[in-house]
């Protein structure tokens, strides 16, 4: 790296620290009421849009702070095969459909930095994947990326580095690249990419990369429960759930229920962690990265990642995969807030999915619409709707479904976040529902016991005017005759 390029990373660095001096000191964030009243997060759904949807965000957010859908294995779109391919959408159409975190996994041939998934090379090379990048930036100036990029191939044939070949390509365009190793607000990376740096510094690199991007490269592989990454001189953390294999053979059900509890772990966490008040001492400096890929490849199942992203057939019967169960914790999560007319903005950070327009076609619009207060209308007429209670069964069921931690967690899938008055009109309603029920079914009973009670009464009334009886009308004195008139 060149003496300018240290020099652009040394100002970007010192920039983001006056940035978080001057968010601490001189900013108070604004109420829940006081954005509802400004309309900071609240937005119409139709102005959001996938190509465009950072450009409605405050300039001061920092990324950290927002919901951001990913993909996995971003350029594993070039071949169908099985267990190669986790994507079908090429990296343009991605960044249109509102992707804006790209897993980039790299190999070095011949001085060449081409994409690879595993051993697998894909036909690609890095610069055309980061031209198709800086290509969306020029025509949306508004929106900002990360870019993770992995060694995941041992460099073959090379006369450079693995980290001076990333060093050498990133510098040819610096003004699209941010390569500092602090977390970024969303007005300053906005036209640019953030550099995760998942791969070692060369041991005769000059300068060392110890503070080039945002450090990823102590990542675990296959860990069973979520890690944390600290780098305290640049006050960042980062917390990964990347659970893709298990060690026992598991059917499909059995894989993406495990699955889906890591991820709504993790999900739980962001959520839960986050505190918009710059005051608080770990405020957003935090990270959260998810991974919802998987696979099972053993002698007794071969579950594609597809398979358990989009789905599948198990024993006759359909699975569900992850891209459904997502979809349905973020609808079941989304209703948290006091106001019924409002869908509460949340905070789950970075969410890397594989084949994310397969099983539910609207996810990726979903997980970004996470980042603003969405009002909704027509609230009361819908709610009498049964649509409306249908959909809300299934997404608890859906909720349920992604839950790992046993039926304890059935009613927590609600989530409303401690928020008494609605659990208690939850259950008044139950309640209510349940004595109407069991009234309309005594009046019923009551009815049916009444009418055999009658009926029983008038057969036993005809009965007994059917017996013969006599009725001397009549006797004349001096006969002796009697006029006996017959009632039968």
């Amino acid at each position: 790296m060149d003496e300018k390029q240290c020099l652009l990373e040394q100002h970007h660095a010192g920039h983001d620290y006056d940035d978080y001096t001057k968010l601490e000191t001189g900013h108070r964030p604004a109420t829940s009421n006081e954005r509802k009243r400004s309309g900071e997060y609240s937005k119409d759904l139709s102005q959001i849009t996938g190509a465009t949807w950072m450009s409605h965000l405050p300039p001061s957010t920092p990324m950290s702070a927002l919901t951001i859908p990913g993909t996995h294995d971003s350029a594993a779109y070039t071949y169908s095969w099985p267990f190669i391919a986790t994507q079908t959408l090429d990296i343009t159409a991605q960044l249109n459909a509102g992707i804006r975190y790209f897993d980039l996994r790299c190999g070095l041939r011949a001085d060449t930095l081409e994409m690879v998934h595993g051993q697998a090379l894909l036909g690609l090379r890095l610069e055309q994947v980061l031209a198709d990048m800086y290509a969306f930036l020029e025509t949306h100036p508004s929106e900002a990326l990360i870019a993770q990029i992995k060694r995941d191939r041992k460099d073959e044939n090379s006369t450079v580095h693995f980290a001076q070949a990333i060093a050498n390509l990133i510098s040819q365009t610096p003004d699209h690249w941010r390569t500092a190793n602090t977390t970024p607000l969303l007005g300053e990376l906005r036209s640019r990419i953030q550099l995760f740096r998942r791969f070692e510094s060369s041991p005769s690199q000059h300068p060392p990369l110890y503070a080039y991007g945002i450090d990823v490269s102590r990542w675990q592989d296959n860990p069973t429960r979520p890690f944390t990454i600290a780098n305290p001189a640049a006050n960042v953390s980062l917390t990964i759930q990347d659970h893709y294999s298990f060690p026992s053979a598991l059917s499909l059900p059995s894989l993406i229920a495990r699955k889906g509890g890591d991820v709504s772990e993790l999900l739980d966490l962001a959520s839960r962690t986050y505190n918009p008040d710059p005051n608080t001492p770990q405020r957003q400096h935090q990270w959260f990265i998810n991974f919802t890929s998987a696979f099972e490849f053993n002698l007794y199942y071969q579950i594609t990642p597809r398979e358990i992203a989009a789905g599948g057939y198990w024993a006759f019967r359909w699975e569900d995969g992850m891209n459904v169960r997502l979809r349905a914790y973020l609808d079941s999560h989304a209703d948290d807030d006091e106001d019924a007319s409002l869908s509460s903005r949340k905070r789950y950070g970075i969410i890397a999915m594989d084949f994310p327009e397969a099983g539910a076609k609207d996810l990726v619009s979903a997980v970004l619409r996470s980042n603003f207060e969405v009002r909704r209308t027509k609230v009361w007429k819908e709610w009498w709707k049964w649509s409306t209670w249908k959909k809300s069964g299934q997404n608890l069921l859906e909720a349920r479904k992604c839950s790992s931690s046993g039926w304890k967690d059935w009613w927590n899938a609600w989530k409303w976040n401690g928020w008494k008055w609605k659990r208690a009109a939850c259950v008044v309603q139950f309640f209510a529902f349940s004595f109407l029920c069991f009234g309309a079914l005594a009046v019923l009973s009551s009815w049916f016991y009444l009418s055999q009670n009658l009926a029983a009464a008038a057969a036993a009334s005809t009965a007994a005017m059917q017996v013969r009886r006599c009725d001397v009308r009549r006797h004349e004195s001096g006969q002796n005759r009697v006029y006996v008139k017959l009632w039968v």
